[in-house]
């Protein structure tokens, strides 16, 4: 997760499109206490929430689901290998220095360094990373914009999985992002889909709609985020993951109920399923000669 601090600055709780400024905005509705907007003139849809749970939050305060998925777990595996497949397709990751931004627990720079991978990550949430990543000199505390002021050399790769939903200003976190990347360097990222049927079957009570998620994007307002950013959508897809199913359980009654977990849950941690309600993009993009010069 990246965002620019706990208390949203004022600006970005009032009406202003984040993506392509225009004032011309809707509410569309109020879901425990966080007003969420519609852009009239480019469709992007954000949270205009008073305090930024991302950066806010004690480690105390984040739900049992978040906590899980973001630790070990035995379908990384299986996850991780068919992410670096997908990766590989645009630029091979052998020899490649890669950052994985809002690195969480650490486990893709892990499982990366593992294979030979010169891979790094980035945190800037201080609770996840004393709890996760403060022993391993692979991690960095901090954003983007800090870590690369005192950064000169460049990263072939860039990732930012589930990430940019929780940034505030996603257009200058692509920015950030591209100005990363040496040249013909890609940018490989993940957010929830607002356009998936999904989203619109649902509506308010569609799990990505939660205190953590700011920024919600469909294929187009992230090409058009991308592209004002210097970057260009190389490719864009819904793929799905292994998923254990008492992780699952403890995610619908905490996300979507608002409910604790039975205890019952915890026999189908055992259980695993591949799972995909394709309403999460995966996207590659990469950087243009023009961002790498700006």
């Amino acid at each position: 997760m990246n965002t620019n601090g706990a208390v949203l600055p004022a600006l970005e709780r009032e009406t202003i499109c984040p993506v392509c400024k225009s004032a011309s905005t809707s509410r569309l509705f109020e879901k425990r206490g966080i007003p969420y907007l519609r852009c009239r003139s480019c469709d992007f849809r954000f949270a205009t929430p008073a305090v930024n749970a991302n950066l806010s939050n004690r480690l105390d305060q984040y739900e049992q689901a978040y906590l899980q998925y973001l630790g070990p777990d035995p379908a990384n595996l299986v996850n991780f290998e068919a992410l670096c497949t997908w990766i590989t397709r645009f630029h091979s990751l052998q020899g490649a220095r890669l950052l994985d931004v809002g690195a969480g627990g650490g486990t893709l720079v892990r499982y990366l360094r593992d294979r030979g991978v010169r891979a790094e990550g980035l945190e800037p949430s201080a609770p996840l990373y004393s709890h996760f990543l403060a022993d391993d000199p692979a991690f960095t505390k901090g954003d983007l914009a800090g870590f690369l002021s005192a950064r000169s050399e460049g990263f072939d790769i860039v990732t930012a999985f589930d990430v940019l939903e929780h940034v505030a200003n996603p257009v200058s976190f692509l920015q950030e992002a591209a100005s990363a990347l040496t040249a013909g360097g890609i940018l490989c990222l993940s957010t929830p889909d607002v356009g998936s049927p999904a989203a619109r079957l649902t509506g308010r009570r569609w799990h990505f709609y939660n205190q953590y998620h700011l920024s919600l994007f469909s294929p187009d307002t992230l090409a058009r985020a991308a592209a004002s950013a210097g970057l260009m959508l190389v490719d864009c897809s819904h793929r799905g993951r292994r998923r254990s199913v008492g992780y699952m359980l403890r995610y619908g009654f905490q996300f979507v109920f608002g409910a604790r977990t039975p205890r019952w849950a915890a026999a189908m941690d055992a259980l695993y399923v591949d799972v995909n309600l394709f309403d999460t993009l995966y996207a590659c993009l990469r950087r243009s000669d023009a961002a790498g010069a700006a």
